[in-house]
C-alpha cells in the first residue's frame, strides 16, 4: 500500500508565468463567469482572481490584478481593458491573444503547486480508469480521508459535471410554449419542483432579460436562463427544455431558441465545470441539431454527456 505522504513526495513544483485578471459583466454573474471559463480553457496563463458586476467596478483596485476583462465599455483607465463578449470564438481569439503579446510586460512568475488537490483529482482518474465510478458518497469518504491525513483539498476546483447535476427530471422536450417569458418559466419548473430554486428566482430570469435584452441567448439556438444566487438559488442545479417551435427571444444573429438550459448557481466557482461544457456545446453546431432530434430523454441524455 502506497502512503499518501510518499505519493505526493513524487510531485514536483514548476515555475510558471502568468497574467492575473479580473473580469467585469453588465448583468447576471453567470455571464462573467462564462467568459472566466471561457478564459480559464482557452488561456490558461491568465488566472481569474475575481467576477465582478457593473456596481463593482470600483473594487478592480482592490485585487492584485495585472488585466481587466469587461463584457461593456468601462471607464476605468488604471490597467489595461479589453472589451470582449463572454463566448471566446475564433475571431475574439486573436484579439485576446494580441492583447496578452501587447501586455507581455504585466506577466509575473508564479509557482504551479501542485498540492493535494491534484492529488485528490489523480485519485479520481485512477479510480474511473480501473472501472470503477465516483459517486457523492465516494467524494465524501475521499474528502475525509484527506482531511484525517491533513490534506487541504480547494473546493473552488472541486465541481461537478453537468453528467452530476442534470438528472432525467430535470429534461423536458418538444415543448410548445408561445413566447420567452414561458419559454424561461417552464424550463424552470423542475427545479422549483425539487425546491432547488425559490419562484421568485423566476421572475427575476424574466425582469433580467427585460432590462439588459436576450443577452442569455449564447449561442446559435441555444439560451442559458440564470439569476443571482441570492435571487433564490438553493442549491447548485441545471435544467433544459427543448422547444417545438422554437421560440424568438430578440437576438436576430443567434434566434429562434431551440434549447434552454436554466441554471442556479449558489456562488462564483462551483459551476465553471458545467459552463465549459456548455461552451462546449455552444461551439457544437451538429451536436445541437442532433439532440433537437431526440425523442426521448434517454436519448437526449446519452448525446448531451458523451
Amino acid at each position: 500500500m502506497i502512503h499518501f505522504s510518499t505519493a505526493l513526495s513524487s510531485l514536483n513544483h514548476e515555475i510558471i508565468t502568468i497574467y492575473k485578471a479580473v473580469v467585469v459583466c453588465n448583468h447576471g454573474m453567470a455571464t462573467g463567469n462564462l467568459l472566466a471559463a471561457s478564459l480559464k480553457e482557452k488561456f490558461p496563463e491568465v488566472e481569474v482572481a475575481a467576477v465582478l458586476n457593473s456596481q463593482e467596478v470600483n473594487l478592480i483596485t482592490k485585487f492584485d490584478v495585472d488585466l481587466v476583462f469587461s463584457t461593456y465599455e468601462i471607464d476605468y483607465r488604471e490597467k489595461p481593458v479589453l472589451l470582449i463578449p463572454p463566448i471566446i470564438n475564433e475571431e475574439n481569439h486573436q484579439v485576446i491573444r494580441r492583447f496578452l503579446k501587447n501586455n507581455e510586460q504585466f506577466k509575473r512568475i508564479a509557482f504551479d503547486q501542485k498540492n493535494a488537490t491534484l492529488f485528490f483529482n489523480q485519485l479520481l482518474t485512477v479510480i474511473e480508469e480501473s472501472g470503477g465510478t465516483v459517486d457523492a458518497a465516494a467524494y465524501r469518504k475521499l474528502t475525509h480521508l484527506f482531511e484525517q491525513n491533513q490534506l487541504a483539498i480547494n473546493a473552488r476546483e472541486i465541481q461537478p459535471m453537468l453528467k452530476d447535476v442534470l438528472s432525467a427530471s430535470h429534461i423536458q422536450l418538444n415543448v410548445p410554449v408561445q413566447n420567452w417569458e414561458e419559454a424561461i418559466e417552464r424550463s424552470a419548473q423542475p427545479l422549483v419542483k425539487e425546491q432547488i430554486i425559490e419562484k421568485r428566482y423566476i421572475e427575476a430570469m424574466v425582469a433580467a432579460v427585460e432590462e439588459y435584452g436576450p443577452y442569455i441567448v449564447i449561442g446559435k439556438h441555444l439560451a442559458l436562463a440564470h439569476a443571482r444566487p441570492e435571487d433564490g438559488a438553493q442549491q447548485l442545479g441545471v435544467s433544459v427544455l427543448t422547444l417545438a417551435p422554437p421560440v424568438a427571444f430578440g437576438n436576430p444573429e443567434m434566434d429562434p431558441v431551440k434549447i434552454i438550459f436554466c441554471l442556479a448557481a449558489v456562488d462564483s466557482y462551483s459551476h465553471l465545470a458545467i459552463m465549459k461544457e456548455l461552451i462546449e456545446l455552444i461551439n457544437d453546431e451538429e451536436k445541437v441539431t442532433q439532440l433537437l432530434a431526440c425523442s426521448t430523454i434517454e436519448a437526449f441524455q446519452s448525446l448531451l454527456f458523451s
